[in-house]
This record gives C-alpha cells, structure tokens and sequence, in this order.
C-alpha cells in the first residue's frame, strides 16, 4: 500500500512541466507511466513479476533515453529523487567534470543523471549488490561501449578485504556490515579504484552508501585531497557537524544546505 501512494503521490504531485517533462506530452507519458504502474500493482504483481526489468524510452537533457527498472523494487523512488527532485542538480558551475565516482550507484539513475549533464570522459560506479548493478548496466550500455563507464560490484571501505550485504531490506536501502554469516561482498578503496584507473584528480565524488559512509571515513583520509566536488547524503547518527570534522581539515567547504538535510555538497577550496 505504501507503494500504491507514493505512485499516485508522483501522479498527482511531481510530473509537472517545471519539475521534470520537457514538453506536455513527455508530461502526459510521465503520467500515465505511473498511473499503469499503480495499476499493475493493485492489479496483484506476484513477486517475480516484480522483479522483471522494464523499459521506458524519455527524454533526459533533450535526450531520448531508454530507462530500465523494475516496478515494485523501489527503483522509481530513486528515478523520482534523481530526476523529478533534480537532488543532484549541483550549486556548481556547469563545467565539464570529467573524471566522476559514483558510490552506491543503485541501478544508476544518478550517474545517467551526471553523463547526460556532463559527458565526462571516465564514470566509474562502485556498487555492492549484483542484482542491482544488472539494472545500472542496461541504463548505461551505450556509455559501457564507449568505455566512458566502468564498474566494480563492492563496498566501498576505508582497506581492501570483506563486508557483508544485508539484502533483507529494499533495494535501495541495502547495508553493508563488518560482520555477518551471508552475502560476503569484496570492499575496494578510494585510491585503489584512483590508481587502477590512472587517477591523480576526481572532479566529482557522489556519496550514497546506507550509512557506510562511516566506513569509508574511518581512517586513511588522505585521498580527500585529491577530490574536488563532494556530494553525499548522510545516513542517522551522522550529521554536518560530523561531516566538517571528517572534509575540512583536507581545505572543503559545504556549499549547499541540504532541502532535506540529508544531501550535501562540499568543494575543496585549495
């Protein structure tokens, strides 16, 4: 039932021309896109049904683009966040950014956000969870082909070894923890992913990992300072206060106070 009101939320509310569509009648697909899914799901989806990948066809930036999800995952909650709420339409100039991490990429609606805005020359997305990572796959083939996009299935972690993914949760809430008896996923560092990649600078970090950020924080730091832009969202107990202590010893500055504050933006001014 949740689910059924947050579709008729995004019908009624969100599928507007200012806050998404690029014209009335991508307003009018948007529409009855979310009013059919509703739909299927009042109609009874039985749980394998539910996990079948669909496609829709839309235009992003005034570009048709083919967005794959699974209905009754929670993968429109993450294509309302990215693409209706615009959460990483970023405070900052629209330079190129071409070196971008995505960490905790989901099914890569936010990193399809970050090329279709930016077209950086090397996107790398960092995710734990298989099933997840096939969805981020299909909606970033085309760039997959042009070996603009590259992939690790890990969490990422302050060192290299084991963590453990709790996939008992939604989709897009899965947590990792250091302990457990099921779901073992390998961890991959920050300057590993930097050095395997021929990486002296990123220009764009995105940070979304359940609370893993803790992890990731926890020591061996140093590579903040090869970092430019920060964009992250902090998962309870963790705050701003405890964010600044962690990025302004390496010279950033959070720029942008969060709509829901839980997503912040940090520039590194040196």
């Amino acid at each position: 039932m949740v689910l059924i009101r947050v579709l008729n939320r995004f019908c009624n509310r969100y599928i507007t021309l200012k806050s998404f569509s690029e014209n009335i009648f991508q307003t009018i697909q948007l529409f009855w896109f979310f009013r059919l899914a509703s739909l299927t799901y009042l109609k009874g989806v039985n749980k394998k049904d539910g996990h079948r990948i669909k496609m829709l066809t839309l235009n992003i930036f005034n570009k048709k683009t083919k967005l794959w999800f699974r209905p009754t995952q929670g993968d429109l909650l993450i294509f309302n966040e990215v693409f209706v709420e615009k959460q990483y339409n970023l405070p900052i100039s629209d330079e190129k950014l071409d070196t971008i991490i995505d960490l905790g990429a989901n099914v890569g609606f936010s990193s399809l956000f970050f090329i279709k805005k930016y077209n950086p020359s090397k996107l790398i997305l960092v995710e734990p969870s298989e099933k997840n990572l096939t969805v981020a796959k299909l909606n970033l083939n085309y760039w997959i082909g042009t070996n603009q996009c590259h992939f690790y299935m890990a969490a990422v972690h302050y060192k290299k070894g084991t963590v453990y993914l709790d996939e008992s949760l939604a989709p897009y809430n899965f947590k990792t923890n250091t302990t457990g008896s099921s779901g073992a996923v390998n961890t991959v560092t920050i300057p590993q992913i930097m050095h395997e990649h021929g990486l002296n600078t990123v220009d764009l970090l995105k940070i979304d990992i359940e609370g893993a950020e803790s992890y990731l924080f926890q020591q061996d730091t140093d590579w903040l300072r090869s970092i430019r832009t920060i964009v992250i969202e902090l998962h309870s107990p963790l705050n701003e206060r405890w964010l600044k202590e962690k990025l302004e010893p390496y010279g950033f500055e959070i720029i942008s106070e969060p709509k829901n504050h839980t997503i912040f933006v940090a520039i590194n001014k040196r």
